[in-house]
């Protein structure tokens, strides 16, 4: 299960060139494994062949709170 967020928020609007930073918190079942990897597609199209690095910040195992390292 994965909750994504922009500026801390579900929904947000910025003006043009303003700073947006995307998180999210990621949630594996027990036993089902770990993420590695994460790609957003800011532009809605459908290309995710873009990965941005990520730091993991969750409490245990299974949980990943992700965080891009740097913004658009």
């Amino acid at each position: 299960m994965a909750d994504a967020y922009a500026n801390g928020k579900k929904c947000v609007t910025v003006k043009a060139g303003e700073a947006v930073v995307f998180t999210a918190d990621i949630e594996t079942l027990p036993g089902a494994g770990k993420v590695t990897a994460a790609a957003w597609d800011y532009e809605k199209t459908d290309d995710f062949s873009e990965f941005i690095p990520f730091e993991k910040s969750g409490p245990g195992a299974g949980d990943c709170g992700i965080t891009p390292v740097g913004s658009i």
